[in-house]
């Protein structure tokens, strides 16, 4: 698991110095705006902004109150605790990286969104659930491959909706997802430490 933080961690620091560092991803993000501009649709657009609110802000609290109930109701308070703290970095954290570097988002002619690009929020989000709730799922990260694909499907259709409504870089939604899985890691690795000490 650690193992999987530490490159999560570097993708993310690697991502963030190929734009703001050493400029290369923004010309391939460019060159993904123009594919995906070229070939939007009103059938698309409509499909995408249903399936971007998997990602809002406000399905994210509902989600992780559901999941703070969940280990209460079974009597694991510090897994609950845990749970509290690394979703309200993720909810606090991701708007000051957003702050931080101040990238601007892409020229959306099928949808609005407001404040900056950089790391995509609802990538972040739907990455971060997606990795509690298949490790609810599947104790012991069991390998179901079947749990896993679906819950890969969908945070990859979160992401390419922010991409397709032209909101967010595609290195954006790359760099939300790694900040997302970072989160969600850490509440893994603390809680399989708490359950060790128990």
């Amino acid at each position: 698991m650690l193992v999987h933080l530490y490159l999560f961690t570097i993708a993310f620091l690697l991502i963030t110095a190929l734009i703001f560092v050493r400029p290369i991803l923004p010309a391939l993000d460019q060159l993904v705006y123009d594919i995906n501009h070229d070939f939007l649709s009103d059938t698309h657009v409509s499909l995408m902004k249903q399936v971007t609110h998997l990602g809002d802000g406000e399905v994210f609290v509902v989600i992780c109150l559901v999941i703070v109930l969940y280990f209460i109701f079974r009597q694991q308070i510090k897994q609950s605790a845990i749970c509290v703290i690394c979703a309200a970095a993720l909810r606090l954290g991701n708007p000051f990286l957003k702050d931080f570097f101040s990238r601007e988002r892409p020229v959306s002619t099928v949808s609005e969104a407001t404040g900056f690009s950089y790391p995509s929020g609802h990538a972040a989000n739907i990455a971060f659930l997606g990795l509690l709730i298949y490790s609810l799922l599947t104790p012991n990260l069991q390998q179901d491959f079947k749990t896993r694909l679906l819950i890969s499907f969908i945070i990859f259709l979160v992401g390419l909706s922010r991409i397709s409504l032209e909101v967010h870089w595609c290195s954006d939604v790359l760099a939300g997802w790694c900040l997302g899985l970072i989160l969600g890691l850490i509440h893994l690795h603390l809680q399989r430490k708490v359950e060790e000490c128990d």
